[in-house]
């Protein structure tokens, strides 16, 4: 089994800030005149070893993701929308970063074969935005940076080094979780998140007994638990994860103590608190883990 080390890959160079100023500093190195493709539009720049295009969201809409990405959160689409709204922001940082194949470049196919490696949250952003008129998802207004690919281990390479510039989890590395391991977690992780949404953060600094869903999952994953006791499918993982969840709502103020002696009395009454109320103990102490 993995060690219980929280793998999270460091940090890459800055993206850049706005659609406007990277849109300039683009078209200010572009070595191609401005050429149509079939599924992003105008072409702003070929610089050889990817292209920048000025698209839609429209264009965007439908658009497969990479299989290998980590899975979509509707709700975590929905928060980084809700806030764009309340702050009337009409703008995009960064890009969004897609494969294409390469056997599809050489031929002037209307439907070539084009993956989302990175920005499927934003891209959910952004029609939560539409469907509510906070965006124009006819405008060309987002950038798109798309790599020629020539097979898979292309893609999967570029979306762990695009992934570099923010925190990826173990779990969710290419080639690391099997498959079924992985839609168990996701699946438990998921219903967890239903049934105690209180208990549930969108960042990975929340505090105890707050759970943040893809920490959860990949302590899951590299604590070996799910190994050990031979879960096998999503339904499996939910029931025992319900099961502990129970066993540890029995335990005793005394217990909890012994278990975290680290916290202040105060913050551990808190969280006991809260936990209590909602019904969640399981982000109390990860160290569970390994005690089943």
């Amino acid at each position: 089994a993995a060690s219980m080390i929280k793998q999270e890959v460091g940090s890459a160079a800055p993206q850049v800030s706005t659609p406007t100023t990277t849109a300039a500093v683009v078209h200010s190195v572009s070595r191609t005149t401005t050429t149509a493709h079939p599924v992003f539009g105008t072409l702003l720049s070929d610089m050889g070893y990817k292209r920048v295009y000025l698209t839609s969201l429209d264009k965007l809409r439908e658009l497969p993701v990479f299989e290998k990405n980590r899975a979509f959160k509707p709700h975590r689409a929905a928060a980084i929308a809700k806030e764009k709204i309340a702050n009337s922001s009409q703008t995009l940082p960064g890009v969004i970063s897609c494969c294409e194949f390469a056997e599809d470049l050489q031929q002037p196919a209307s439907q070539p074969r084009v993956l989302i490696l990175d920005g499927q949250h934003r891209r959910g952003a952004l029609r939560y935005m539409a469907d509510k008129k906070a965006w124009n998802s006819s405008e060309e207004s987002i950038l798109v940076e798309v790599f020629p690919v020539s097979e898979e281990k292309q893609a999967k390479d570029l979306f762990v080094e695009i992934n570099r510039a923010e925190p990826i989890r173990l779990v969710d590395l290419p080639d690391q979780a099997n498959e079924d391991i992985k839609k168990a977690l996701e699946y438990a992780a998921s219903e967890l998140e239903k049934r105690y949404p209180a208990m549930f953060k969108l960042t990975s600094r929340c505090r105890i007994p707050h759970v943040y869903s893809d920490a959860l999952r990949d302590d899951l994953f590299q604590s070996g638990l799910l190994d050990r006791l031979q879960i096998k499918t999503g339904e499996e993982c939910l029931e025992f994860l319900l099961n502990v969840n129970q066993k540890m709502s029995e335990y005793s103020d005394s217990k909890w103590a012994e278990l975290i002696p680290n916290s202040s009395p105060d913050a551990l009454a808190t969280a006991l608190a809260k936990a209590r109320a909602n019904k969640f103990f399981l982000g109390m102490d990860k160290a569970w883990m390994l005690r089943w």
